[in-house]
């Protein structure tokens, strides 16, 4: 590797990536899946208010969770190339890691279906937009 890497622009691209994947997230299940939520809420599946510790926990590790997909980019450019290419391919490989945690959603709880399925491909999204923002933030030490 030539070039030096720019921990500065490693961190601040992992967490704008972070950020985006949460506000990607927060979107889907705030607005799309809404519905569905307040079925299971009013069942009394899921609870009626949110726990605030955990929603803070929640939001801070999607946040940190962008800084080694920026992380992991950074080394594989080097090998494979930078570009959007790239970093999409790596946020599918990465996304397909997140599966398991949605087909744990319909198997093991009563969700329906569609909460795990849009859980799944959202987790997906988020990944392949965190690598996408992160590689576009990225910019080597010359």
């Amino acid at each position: 590797m030539n070039e030096k890497i720019n921990i500065n622009r490693m961190v601040l691209g992992g967490t704008v990536a972070g950020l985006s994947m949460l506000v990607f997230g927060m979107i889907i299940h705030g607005v799309l899946l809404e519905e569905h939520y307040l079925v299971l809420r009013s069942s009394g599946i899921i609870r009626s208010s949110p726990n605030w510790q955990g929603m803070i926990v929640h939001h801070l590790s999607v946040i940190f969770a962008g800084i080694p997909l920026s992380v992991i980019y950074v080394l594989i450019r080097s090998a494979v190339g930078p570009g959007p290419g790239t970093a999409f391919r790596l946020g599918i490989m990465i996304g397909l890691i997140c599966l398991p945690a949605a087909a744990s959603l319909y198997a093991f709880y009563d969700l329906g279906k569609m909460i795990p399925l849009v859980s799944a491909l959202t987790m997906m999204a988020q990944c392949v937009i965190g690598t996408l923002v992160a590689g576009s933030l990225y910019k080597d030490n010359r």
